[in-house]
C-alpha cells in the first residue's frame, strides 16, 4: 500500500504529464491556459477556466528550474491571453483596410507580445516563492501589482483586469467597494491557483491549505456582498429622469463629410422622438458630433431645440484651440448645452488612446493615427467635477 488513492493517482499521472515535456509543450500549453482565462471574462463568463488556467500556470511555474523559465511560461500564458483579448484591435483596422489592414497583424501581436511581460514578471516573482501556499500568495500579489502597473505604465492599458470577471455576480463585485478592481484579482488569482497544492508531495495540511483559504474567501465574499446587496436602496435620483441616444454609426462612416449633416440630424431626430417631454436631460456618444461647438452658433441651436426646458444635452464633440493662437490643438471634448444653446460644461479627455487618438513618438513613427484628421488630439489636464443645473455633481 502506498497511501495514494486512484483518484490522486490519476492526478499525479495528470500533473507529470503537465510539468514534463519539451519547452515546446509548456509554452504551448502556458498560451493555452491564457486563452482560457480570457474566457472567464466578459462577454463569456466561463468562470471555472480560471482554474483551468491558474491551475496550469501554477503548475508549470512550480515545474520551472529558475525564474527565468518562470518568466518564459508566465509570457506565453500572457501572449495566450492578450491576443485572446484583444482580437478587437483588427476591428478598428478594418475600418479603413487600404491604409491599415497591413497593421492587423502587428498590432495584435505585436501589443500582445509586449503586454505579456507583465504576466511574465508576475510569474518569475512567484517562482521566488517556496511551492505551497507562499508561492499561490506570491502569484497573487504579484498578479495585482503588474496589473496596476499595466495601467499606469506608458500611458496605461488596464484592459482585461482578472477580477472584471466577477462582473456577472453582483455578490461578488461588492469587494470593489472596499478594494476597486485589485480585490477582486487578488481574491481570483488566489482561489483559482489554490488546488495546485493538491497535487504536491507534502503533507495533507500543506496541500489542503491553500483550497481551504481560497474557499474561505470566495464564500466570505459572496456573503458579504449578499448582505450589502439586502440593505441598499435602489432609488433614483429626484426630478432627473435620462434619455440615452445610441445611433448605431459604424466607425468608418462617422468622420465622412458628405455624412456629417445627416448623422447629425439623426441624433437630433432621436432625441426629440416621444416621451421627450417626460425627460429632464440627454446623454449623446462621444464624438456625437464631428464639429467644434464653439465655432457652430447654428449647430448649438439646433441642440438647444431638442434639449429639455431646464435640462441640457451632454454630448461628446470636438473643440480646438482659439484662433489666433501660437499652437493649432484639437481635444477630445464633451459639453453640456443648454436649452439656450449655451455650453454650460465642458472636460477634455486626458488618457488618451494610443494610435487612435495621437501617435506615441511622432518623431520617429512614420504613423499617422488611425481615426480621421492627421492632427494629434492634445491631452485635456486630468479630472474634474462637472455641475450641470439639474443633476448630481
Amino acid at each position: 500500500m502506498n497511501g495514494v488513492s486512484p483518484e490522486g493517482g490519476r492526478l499525479r499521472r495528470l500533473d507529470d504529464w503537465l510539468r514534463g515535456g519539451g519547452r515546446t509543450r509548456r509554452f504551448a500549453l502556458a498560451a493555452g491556459f491564457g486563452v482560457a482565462a480570457t474566457a472567464a471574462l466578459p462577454p463569456l463568463h466561463l468562470l471555472p477556466l480560471y482554474l483551468v488556467a491558474f491551475i496550469g500556470l501554477t503548475r508549470l511555474i512550480d515545474a520551472s528550474r529558475s525564474w527565468r523559465a518562470a518568466f518564459a511560461v508566465g509570457w506565453w500564458f500572457g501572449f495566450g491571453y492578450f491576443v485572446s483579448g484583444l482580437y478587437w484591435f483588427a476591428n478598428a483596422l478594418m475600418t479603413d483596410p487600404a491604409r491599415y489592414g497591413w497593421l492587423v497583424a502587428p498590432a495584435v501581436f505585436g501589443i500582445s507580445a509586449g503586454l505579456a511581460v507583465y504576466p511574465a514578471l508576475a510569474a518569475m516573482v512567484a517562482r521566488l516563492f517556496p511551492e505551497g501556499l507562499p508561492r499561490i500568495a506570491g502569484l497573487a500579489t504579484a498578479w495585482v501589482a503588474a496589473e496596476w502597473l499595466r495601467g499606469v505604465l506608458f500611458t496605461g492599458f488596464p484592459w482585461n483586469l482578472i477580477g472584471l470577471g466577477w462582473t456577472s455576480s453582483d455578490a461578488m463585485i461588492q469587494l470593489a467597494a472596499l478594494t476597486g478592481v485589485w480585490g477582486l484579482s487578488f481574491l481570483t488569482v488566489f482561489a483559482a491557483a489554490a488546488p495546485a497544492t493538491l497535487a504536491l508531495r507534502a503533507s495533507a495540511r500543506a496541500r489542503w491549505t491553500p483550497l481551504a483559504i481560497g474557499v474561505g474567501l470566495l464564500a466570505a465574499t459572496w456573503i458579504g456582498g449578499t448582505i450589502r446587496l439586502a440593505g441598499a436602496s435602489d432609488a433614483t435620483v429626484p426630478g432627473v429622469r435620462l434619455r440615452i441616444v445610441q445611433p448605431n454609426v459604424a466607425q468608418n462612416h462617422k468622420w465622412k463629410p458628405e455624412l456629417r449633416t445627416a448623422l447629425f440630424r439623426r441624433h437630433l431626430e432621436l432625441t426629440a422622438s416621444p416621451g421627450i417631454e417626460n425627460i429632464t436631460h440627454v446623454i449623446w456618444p462621444e464624438t456625437a458630433v464631428a464639429y467644434a461647438l464653439a465655432d457652430r452658433p447654428r449647430l448649438r441651436a439646433a441642440i438647444a431645440a431638442v434639449a429639455p426646458p431646464g435640462g441640457a444635452v451632454i454630448t461628446g464633440a470636438i473643440r480646438w484651440s482659439p484662433k489666433g493662437a501660437a499652437k493649432r490643438q484639437i481635444w477630445n471634448d464633451l459639453a453640456a448645452v443648454d436649452d439656450r444653446g449655451r455650453v454650460i460644461a465642458s472636460y477634455d479627455k486626458f488618457h488618451l488612446v494610443p494610435f487612435g487618438e495621437y501617435v506615441p513618438f511622432r518623431s520617429i513613427l512614420p504613423l499617422d493615427k488611425i481615426t480621421y484628421g492627421t492632427l494629434d488630439f492634445s491631452a485635456g489636464p486630468g479630472p474634474r467635477t462637472l455641475r450641470v443645473p439639474g443633476l448630481p455633481p
